[in-house]
């Protein structure tokens, strides 16, 4: 373009030169414009929205082919695109018959074409020449969907459309040949993974969901554009069912007639395992009888349906069945227990003779039963027994639960009282009670107390015996006694004053009473240990030589020192004291204590020093210069008490004597 410029204008010179150096020009309006025409700018090329590289120029002559200075020249777009512009649209022509106006291309991308006008003195066209410009799209700018947006389909099965996207340039052109990259997110694939757009700018995949239920995204993406990455949002609903099973109420148990108390919940799910709401399921009763509400009912979101189940009326097994049409079944079972407890029966009776006062040889044991007859087997169902006739308590448990299977047991029953006749009274709250066989009571030699291990025949006081004692029952011919829960209860017998810890143990299986933390507090002396127990003979140990605790270590606070006098002159002594004692106050003999006094010139006497019988020792303190002293003491390691000061001052000074009189 620049070199056809420069011919135009040499053309120009040429012609200027040969006129007689410009006498040939016409003065505005002296002539009339026969012919215009584009000396630049025609047929070029740019960026839409953007201005032309060069300038559209233009020049008018007349009918001789002079150029006319002065014409009015029109600049046309004759299809402007959006935003197309020329400037200036209206302009005249200069001493060389040439006008200059500058192109802004429109935003629509393709050819703009306009036509240049020459205006005559009348202000109508009167020569014309038309241009062609080509508006270039922009680069690419924005990546947008079109179209494939929320739909849904089954798992692993395409989406009924594709997934469509558009490259425009910063006008909304569409943009050729932009290579977009597309991903699945969620499972499943795409057709491809990149894809080239058209010349509508358009581009599309095909979306196969992957196997699992719910939001399933694909990307589509291109680095840079504005919207990038696109993300279709999609579902993948459930396949068609393909299998049924058991989530909750299997196995359970509850009395014959009664409503199970877990609700019954099946699921249904497809081949991949995803979950099918929207499915029949029918609830069939089987063996036992009884009854479901609902008898159908339809998956949920989840997949799941659920009945409550009635069993029937007598106990044994219940059977129920899930169906699902043409999937499957699955099959619930559960026991029907009996009824609820209405009376007893003795399964194991007590024997038929006894002794006063001894444990029943055979443990009695009774059954709950409903009121069919049927053994109910609940557990924790609190039964009691007493004398039912002939007088007389009962020692032992006398209240038990049932087991699991609705029995109670009740081991280690004694008769008290008198020697007779009895019978057992089992009850229960709500329940009919029930009486055992008659029971021959026999009298029984008066049991008694044997120490089977003596306490430590010496101890320290307020100390734990090292070897506790152990009392053993015995009946009357002096032979071992198992019974349990006897309570046996220790005291001084002679030699005072206390026991310390646990005085009163009862006796296990065996009929053993054994004592853990039992020692004697007080003075030291010989002391007998008495034990009892009612119904039983009592027990006394031999003697327990108890000795004093041994002294404790000095304590800092019980302890302390002393000073008299406080204030010396030099040259004399003052007294330190120092009482040793333990934490509990008591004074300690035989004790080193080690006096330090602080300050130049000072000497403490007999140091370290050793504590008489009342903890005390003493020491003297002298010193040859004057000044504040610091005492403190310890022993064992203990400062004792708190630091005294002795002030020790200058001897005063003796007066000269008087001259005698004359």
């Amino acid at each position: 373009m620049r070199r056809s410029t420069t011919l135009l204008r040499l053309t120009l010179a040429t012609l200027t030169a040969s006129c007689g150096g410009g006498g040939d020009l016409l003065l505005p309006g002296s002539a009339e414009p026969a012919a215009v025409s584009l000396l630049q700018g025609a047929d070029q090329n740019g960026r839409v929205g953007e201005a032309l590289p060069q300038p559209l120029v233009a020049a008018v002559t007349d009918a001789t082919g002079r150029p006319i200075d002065g014409a009015t020249l029109v600049f046309v777009l004759t299809d402007p695109a959006p935003g197309a512009a020329v400037t200036p649209d209206t302009i005249r022509t200069d001493a060389n018959g040439q006008a200059t106006a500058n192109v802004v291309l429109g935003t629509r991308p393709g050819v703009q074409r306009g036509a240049v006008l020459a205006l005559g003195g009348s202000g109508s066209p009167v020569a014309q020449v038309p241009f062609t410009l080509t508006a270039l799209s922009e680069d690419a700018a924005t990546l947008a969907p079109v179209s494939g947006m929320d739909q849904s389909a089954p798992v692993g099965s395409p989406l009924p459309s594709p997934l469509v996207v558009s490259v425009t340039d910063p006008f909304g052109n569409p943009i050729e040949g932009v290579t977009v990259s597309w991903a699945a997110d969620g499972g499943g694939t795409v057709t491809a993974p990149t894809t080239t757009t058209g010349a509508d700018g358009i581009t599309s995949v095909e979306r196969i969901l992957g196997p699992t239920a719910g939001v399933q995204r694909t990307l589509a993406s291109v680095d840079g554009l504005v919207g990038s990455p696109v993300t279709f949002v999609d579902t993948a609903t459930a396949g068609a069912a393909s299998g049924v099973r058991i989530v909750a109420g299997n196995g359970q148990a509850a009395p014959a007639g009664s409503r199970l108390p877990t609700t019954l919940v099946v699921e249904v799910r497809d081949a991949t395992g995803n979950a099918v709401p929207g499915v029949a399921v029918a609830w069939v009763i089987g063996t036992g009888g009884g009854s479901a509400a609902p008898t159908t009912s339809t998956t949920d979101a989840n997949g799941q349906a659920g009945t409550v189940w009635t069993l029937g009326p007598a106990p044994g097994p219940n059977t129920l069945s899930a169906v699902v049409s043409g999937i499957g079944v699955a099959a619930f079972s559960a026991t029907a227990t009996a009824g609820s407890a209405a009376r007893l029966s003795i399964v194991t009776q007590p024997p038929s003779t006894a002794t006063i006062g001894v444990p029943l040889a055979t443990a009695p044991a009774v059954q709950l039963l409903d009121a069919g007859g049927n053994a109910v087997r609940q557990g924790g169902v609190v039964i009691q027994v007493a004398i039912g006739s002939g007088g007389g308590t009962l020692s032992g448990t006398t209240s038990q639960p049932t087991d699991d299977n609705g029995v109670a047991s009740f081991p280690g029953l004694a008769i008290q009282g008198s020697a007779g006749d009895r019978t057992l009274r089992f009850t229960g709250s709500g329940i009919a009670a029930v009486a055992s066989q008659p029971i021959a009571v026999a009298a029984a030699p008066t049991p008694k107390l044997a120490l089977a291990q003596q306490p430590s025949a010496a101890a320290v006081a307020g100390t734990p015996f090292a070897q506790q004692p152990v009392i053993q029952l015995e009946n009357g011919s002096g032979g071992a006694l198992a019974q349990a829960g006897v309570a046996v209860t220790v005291a001084i017998a002679s030699g005072g004053p206390a026991l310390t810890g646990t005085t009163t143990v009862p006796t296990d299986a065996l009929g053993r009473a054994s004592f853990t933390d039992l020692g004697i507090s007080g003075d030291p002396g010989t002391r007998t240990l008495a034990f009892s127990a009612s119904g039983f003979d009592g027990v006394t140990s031999a003697g327990v030589d108890v000795a004093a605790p041994p002294p404790g270590p000095p304590d800092a606070v019980q302890s302390s020192v002393s000073v008299s006098p406080s204030t010396i002159t030099v040259g004399q002594s003052s007294t330190i004291t120092v009482l040793v004692r333990d934490a509990s106050g008591t004074a300690l003999a035989g004790q080193s204590v080690q006096v330090t006094a602080t300050g130049d010139s000072t000497t403490v006497s007999d140091n370290p020093g050793i504590t008489g019988a009342d903890g005390k020792v003493s020491f003297q303190l002298s010193s040859t210069s004057a000044g504040d002293k610091t005492v403190t003491a310890a022993a064992g390691g203990v400062a004792l008490g708190q630091p005294q000061t002795i002030t020790v001052t200058d001897a005063p000074t003796t007066g000269s004597a008087s001259e005698p009189s004359p």
